[in-house]
Order: C-alpha cells, then structure tokens, then sequence
C-alpha cells in the first residue's frame, strides 16, 4: 500500500531565497586591463575567459542557482578606474520568475567610471 504524502507550505515567504551579490574593480596599467579588487558571494560568480588577450578585460557574471525568483536579491556592482576597459556580460541563459505571491525579484547593478 502507499502511503499518501502531502507536502503543506503555508506560505511562499518562509521558501528559500538567494541573495548574492558581486564586485568588481579593475584599473589600466602599462600591460592593459588588471583586477584590483573581486568579491562574490553565492549564488553569483564572475568569470574572466581569457580570450585574446586584448586591451579590455571581459567579465561574465554567473548565476549559480540556475535562475531567478521572486524575493530573491542579486547585486553587482563594477568600477573601472582610470584607463580601464571591461565588458560585462552575463551567462548565456537565466530566468526570472516572477509569482506575486512570491514577491518582487531585487535585480540591482551600478557601474562607476572614472575619466
């Protein structure tokens, strides 16, 4: 015989969230593009491919948890410093769902360039 297992939430408030969060700082030098500063606190990672070895310094920020819900909050933040070149992209899939009942998803970016 199964036994009849029913799983009850009373609320989507008490589900788990991300809150994850990066920064990035990053200064020209005579050899181009360096990091002088990265911070990442899971679900997010950044990723520097090392590709072409160009002037600009290409970062890909990674969502580790596959996707985005509601209630949860991701922060990025980047600076680039006097003759510093970087391109910021993310991967290459992440869904945001988005359930009134699960609260607004917090999604916030800011870049800082100094001339």
């Amino acid at each position: 015989m199964l036994a009849d297992v029913r799983l009850e939430i009373t609320s989507d408030i008490d589900l788990q969230r991300a809150n994850g969060s990066c920064r990035i700082v990053l200064s020209g030098s005579e050899k181009g593009t360096r990091i002088m500063d990265i911070f990442q606190q899971s679900p997010i990672r950044v990723m520097f491919p090392g590709i072409g070895g160009g002037a600009v310094k290409e970062a890909v920020l990674i969502n580790s948890g596959g996707g985005i819900a509601g209630g949860d909050r991701l922060e990025c933040s980047v600076t680039a410093l006097p003759n510093a070149s970087v391109a910021v992209t993310t991967q290459a899939a992440c869904l945001p769902w988005n359930r009134s009942c699960w609260g607004v998803s917090h999604m916030a970016r800011r870049s800082l360039a100094d001339t």
